[in-house]
């Protein structure tokens, strides 16, 4: 038998609110997965799920869907290389077997790498997030010495009291706090590659385009040529890495 294939039998059988196991995985977004929403990103692993015959555990309510969580959204034309999701499955299957079964119904740039099994119910992921992310820009406004301007604005913007950014109907928010490290990795004419440890909690976290507009007030207009997740931590995830493997 296919190892993706679509089972009614499977997908009828799944409608149950009792989960019997949690499998935690993580996986890898890029791509042309990179274009993908994160609410299509979540309607692709039901959908693999689906195909794959693995029966997923369903919220409770009129509207039941599949019980799972991705640990953190990421921005559309982003890249994720260690992403963390968790599902609530209503049967007991084994991480590898589970890994084997969705990789084979998901699309180009969606890939499981690992996963292993964790307690049901809430703080899978705690509630403090820590994100390693590269960020490649072009200086619009080229000072005389690029590298020199990027390290004296990041260490600026490191040794402020405040960063102020507009959150829609939150109004301001304050996120240095929120910045854990900054750095330029390397600069190459106007093209630079900056590396930041950015941390979220469950009031709200610091976006790499937070730090761009930082930046921009000290060397001038800034456009982001690539943005990629490298590494994504979790207080409650020991599993989680501080480098790409």
């Amino acid at each position: 038998m296919p190892a993706c294939f679509l089972s009614m039998q499977a997908t009828e059988a799944a409608i149950t609110t009792d989960p019997v196991v949690r499998v935690v995985v993580r996986f890898r977004k890029e791509g042309p997965a990179r274009f993908m929403s994160h609410l299509d990103l979540v309607r692709t692993f039901q959908r693999a799920a689906r195909r794959a015959g693995v029966r997923m555990a369903y919220s409770q309510g009129v509207n039941p869907h599949p019980r799972m969580t991705i640990a953190a959204a990421l921005p559309v034309g982003a890249a994720g290389l260690r992403e963390l999701a968790a599902f609530d499955l209503a049967e007991r299957i084994a991480p590898d077997d589970l890994i084997e079964r969705m990789n084979s119904c998901l699309p180009e740039g969606v890939e499981i790498v690992e996963g292993w099994t964790a307690q049901s119910g809430r703080g899978t992921f705690g509630t403090r997030i820590s994100s390693d992310w590269l960020v490649r820009i072009r200086l619009e406004e080229p000072p005389e010495r690029p590298d020199m301007a990027l390290k004296t604005a990041l260490d600026e913007i490191l040794r402020a009291e405040n960063v102020l950014v507009e959150r829609g109907e939150s109004g301001t928010r304050d996120v240095r706090s929120r910045i854990a490290s900054l750095i330029c990795e390397k600069v190459d004419g106007m093209e630079a590659v900056l590396r930041m440890t950015l941390l979220q909690d469950e009031k709200f976290g610091a976006r790499p385009q937070d730090v761009l507009g930082a930046l921009a007030v000290r060397v001038g207009s800034v456009t982001l040529l690539s943005l990629e997740r490298s590494a994504l931590r979790t207080d409650g995830d020991s599993k989680s890495e501080t480098e790409r493997r």
